[in-house]
């Protein structure tokens, strides 16, 4: 035999559980709790948007994206890779968290290098001196260079990490590959090895 107010205790708890999700539902958002983080993170959207509404800029983004990156030197260049300056800078993601501006001729020629590392062809990719291009012993026809990850900024030099998938949708497994560039003074941004 239970007490009477038993049969009223479900009703109650029903009501304080509405009451509770409805607060819940209702409350007005706290502000973020780092307000430089939404900053940024807006001033990066507005630069995005920009760059994007920029025709020259966004044919050197579709570019980027399928890794279609033109190894060809132009006609007046004189046999050197000349990359993308007039671009201007490529906001990237670091690896150890945030973002970092890189000149979009240092990632074409990073993307170039690490393309021709899975493809055999470094005609057209620009290396540092004393540095050779390695024999490759397997190579892939279209292979995916994916987005890549600023390593390291230094003083003149910039390693990447990029994420290839040498046969596109195939059996072979992706692979995480290093690249290294590096600026030289009359020549630009070369290739420095992995």
């Amino acid at each position: 035999m239970l007490p009477p107010w038993v049969r009223v205790v479900p009703y109650v708890l029903g009501v304080l559980i509405f009451v509770f999700v409805s607060l819940q539902l209702f409350r007005e958002d706290p502000p973020p709790a780092f307000p430089e983080a939404q900053e940024n993170f807006d001033v990066a959207v507005d630069q995005a948007g920009g760059l994007l509404s920029d025709p020259a800029a966004r044919e050197v983004l579709d570019d980027l994206a399928s890794g279609s990156t033109v190894l060809a030197p132009p006609p007046d260049a004189g046999g050197e890779f000349t990359g993308l300056d007039e671009a201007g800078p490529v906001l990237l993601q670091l690896e150890s968290g945030g973002t970092v501006e890189i000149p979009a001729s240092a990632l074409a020629v990073a993307r170039a290098a690490t393309l021709a590392l899975f493809t055999g062809r470094f005609e057209g990719v620009p290396a540092a001196d004393g540095v050779a291009f390695p024999d490759i012993a397997r190579t892939w026809a279209d292979p995916y260079v994916g987005d890549p990850v600023v390593v390291s900024v230094g003083d003149g030099t910039i390693s990447f990490a990029f994420r290839v998938d040498p046969d596109r949708k195939g059996a072979e497994p992706t692979y995480k590959t290093a690249s290294m560039v590096l600026f030289v003074p009359g020549r630009g941004w070369v290739w420095a090895g992995v």
